[in-house]
């Protein structure tokens, strides 16, 4: 069965306590990834448990590039990478909080696919 990621919006919810969670560098990327926490596990609207999900949260701040539009490229550029890496690499009620650097906006698809899927095999061993 296939596993879906949700999208994590609010700033209180890129908070992952520190003792809970392993980090990956990259020369482009940070990944920080977490459990998810018990209240995530169903949905408010159906009263349904969820059981293949895990969330992925993306940030790209301004000292990458001034622009929004460049900010937005880079954004969706990690999503599809990640539509690509989270059928063989996500785990289920994982919190993934991807974190880009300044000199991303020079590197092109492939090599963020690639520090993608190197953080993630990396962070399955925990």
């Amino acid at each position: 069965m296939a596993i879906k990621y949700l999208t994590i919006k609010s700033p209180k919810e890129f908070k992952i306590s520190p003792n809970n969670c392993f980090k990956s560098h990259t020369s482009s990327l940070t990944i920080i990834v977490g459990i998810t926490p018990q209240k995530y596990h169903h949905t408010q609207n159906i009263k349904l448990n969820l059981v293949n999900f895990c969330r992925i949260g993306i940030t790209v701040s301004k000292q990458v590039s001034k622009k929004s539009t460049i900010r937005n490229l880079v954004k969706r550029r990690i999503k599809n990478a990640l539509n690509l890496i989270i059928a063989k690499y996500g785990k289920n009620h994982r919190d993934y909080i991807i974190i880009a650097k300044k000199n991303i906006v020079e590197v092109s698809f492939v090599n963020i696919y690639n520090e993608l899927e190197f953080s993630f095999k990396k962070l399955n061993k925990f």
